[in-house]
């Protein structure tokens, strides 16, 4: 727009005071909430920490996840003794 600093501080007071009060509204943001990327390598170590520990401890589940040794794929072993890779 080309207007010098003391022109816009000239233009929002007389703005201010004809209308008593900001043109806009002045609200603070709310906090965000913070992710697992926001944590520092301690926080990170305490989530992981208090996630374990608040786990149940005998969960129910038809398979367990797990690496194959073999082949290094993922994959889901049911109690039956079926073996499914997740990705091949």
């Amino acid at each position: 727009m080309g207007l010098s600093f003391n022109a816009v501080v000239n233009i929002l007071l007389r703005k201010f005071n004809s209308v008593k009060g900001f043109p806009f509204p002045v609200v603070l943001e709310e906090e965000r909430k913070r992710s697992v990327f926001d944590l520092n390598s301690d926080e990170f170590d305490l989530a992981c920490k208090a996630a374990v520990s608040a786990r149940d401890p005998l969960p129910v589940a038809d398979y367990v996840t797990l690496i194959d040794p073999e082949n290094g794929k993922l994959m889901k072993k049911y109690a039956d003794g079926r073996v499914e890779y997740v990705l091949d």
